[in-house]
C-alpha cells in the first residue's frame, strides 16, 4: 500500500538562509550574540553553513534607543556583605520537572554579585540563604551586616521571619528593613549584574512568541536546545517535495 502526500498544502519558495531570519525567534539579540549562537557551540539543533550578513532591524532600533539614565548609582554599603538585597519572584507558570515555580534572587549591593535559587514554595527562602551567605561569608571574610527586603510572607513571618528576629537579638551584627520601611529604594537596574525586581520571563519574551519553559534553562545556565523551532518561529518545519511513502 502506498501512501501519496497531501498535495492541498501550498509549496512555499525556499529564502535565503540569513542571520536576521534567527534573530526575530531568538529573542532579538545583538547582532555580534546572534551570530555567536549561530557559529559556536552555544546550542543545539542549529547548523550554520554560510556568510554572516548583517541587516537592521527596525524593532530593534526604537526599542534600544537611548533613554534618560537613573540619577545616581551610588552604592549603599562599602564592603562585601554589609548590605544583601533579596526578593522573591513567581508563581511561573509552566513548572521545572523537579516542580519548583519560584526563585530567590539574592544581591550583594557592593560587588553586584547576585545568586538565584529555585524553589518548590515561597517559603523554602531559608535553606537558599543559608546556603548563599555562607559561601559569600567564607569568601569575603565579611559578616551579612543588614538585609533589604519587602513584606512579602515569606520574610515577615515563618522560618525566614524566626532567622532574622535569632540574628538581631543573639548575633547583634544582623539588621533587617523587613519590618519598617526601606532606608532607601533599591538599587538602580540599569549597571546591575543582575535586576531581581524584574522576572527573567519578560528578557526571555522580548518581542518573540518564546517557549515559557525556558526561564527554567535560563536560571539554571544550561545549554538549550533550538531543534524544535524554525527560523519562522513555527514548531514544526515545513517539509518541501515530500516522496512516496511505501508501507
Amino acid at each position: 500500500m502506498s501512501i501519496a502526500p497531501i498535495s492541498a498544502f501550498p509549496a512555499y519558495p525556499v529564502s535565503d538562509l540569513i542571520p536576521h531570519l534567527w534573530h526575530r525567534p531568538l529573542g532579538h539579540p545583538g547582532q555580534d550574540t546572534t551570530c555567536t549562537i549561530l557559529t559556536k557551540n552555544l546550542v543545539d539543533g542549529i547548523q550554520w553553513i554560510g556568510e554572516l550578513t548583517q541587516d537592521y532591524c527596525v524593532s530593534c532600533i526604537i526599542g534600544k534607543a537611548p533613554q534618560t539614565p537613573f540619577i545616581s548609582n551610588k552604592k549603599q554599603a562599602t564592603n562585601i556583605c554589609e548590605l544583601i538585597h533579596m526578593d522573591t519572584c513567581g508563581p511561573f507558570p509552566i513548572v521545572t520537572p523537579t516542580k519548583e515555580k519560584y526563585f530567590l534572587a539574592i544581591l550583594d549591593d557592593t560587588s553586584n554579585v547576585g545568586a538565584v535559587g529555585l524553589m518548590i514554595l515561597k517559603n523554602d527562602t531559608l535553606a537558599i540563604w543559608w546556603k548563599t551567605t555562607s559561601c559569600w561569608e567564607n569568601v569575603s571574610g565579611n559578616q551579612v551586616k543588614a538585609v533589604h527586603v519587602d513584606r512579602a510572607k515569606e520574610f515577615v513571618a515563618g522560618k525566614m521571619c524566626k532567622h532574622f528576629d535569632e540574628a538581631e537579638s543573639e548575633c547583634g551584627h544582623l539588621s533587617s528593613s523587613r519590618n519598617r520601611s526601606p532606608v532607601s529604594p533599591s538599587p538602580p537596574a540599569n549597571k546591575m549584574d543582575y535586576n531581581p525586581n524584574k522576572p527573567p520571563e519578560s528578557y526571555n519574551k522580548v518581542m518573540a512568541r518564546l517557549d515559557k519553559a525556558i526561564w527554567i534553562a535560563a536560571m539554571q545556565c544550561k545549554k538549550d536546545s533550538l531543534e524544535h523551532r524554525g527560523t519562522f518561529e513555527c514548531v514544526t518545519p515545513i517539509l518541501a517535495n515530500q516522496k512516496t511513502i511505501s508501507v
